[in-house]
Order: structure tokens, then C-alpha cells, then sequence
């Protein structure tokens, strides 16, 4: 009964997590639809989130293929996958 009360509580955990990322990913296009890109800086504000997590949404979309980075280091900004586009 444990074993099976813990697995539930993970699988809540995990899918309130894949829900997180959805959300937070939803919130970068947005931006980047309407301004035609974003940076780590506002991907931080609009998020309500540290650096490390801003960069960490930022790169799992760029591994995902959703957004291109441009640019590097402080400079760098992130843009709709052109490729994607029209799929």
C-alpha cells in the first residue's frame, strides 16, 4: 500500500512538472510570437524565475526545436523555429 501511494504521488509530481514546462514554454512563443524574439532577461521576468531556470526553459525549447538561439552570452536571443513553421 506504501509502494503504491508513493508511485501516485510521483506520477502527480511528474505530471504537475510536464505541466509547468507546457506553461512556461506556452509564455516564451507567446512573447516571441508578439515581439519577434526573447532574451534570458525576459524570459526571467515574465516567467518569475532565477536565471537558471530561465536558461533552463530556454534550452530545453532550443533541444525541442521550438526556438533558434542568436547570438551568444548575455546577447544571445531566442526566435521561433522558422522550420517549424506551417507543421
Amino acid at each position: 500500500e506504501l509502494i503504491e501511494s508513493s508511485n501516485v504521488e510521483l506520477k502527480e509530481l511528474y505530471v504537475a512538472d510536464i505541466k509547468k514546462e507546457v506553461e512556461d514554454a506556452t509564455a516564451v512563443i507567446d512573447i516571441v510570437e508578439k515581439q519577434g524574439s526573447i532574451t534570458k532577461n525576459q524570459t526571467q521576468k515574465i516567467l518569475g524565475v532565477g536565471q537558471s531556470r530561465a536558461l533552463r526553459v530556454l534550452n530545453e525549447m532550443v533541444k525541442s526545436k521550438l526556438i533558434v538561439p542568436f547570438g551568444r552570452g548575455k546577447n544571445t536571443e531566442y526566435r521561433l523555429n522558422e522550420s517549424n513553421l506551417g507543421k
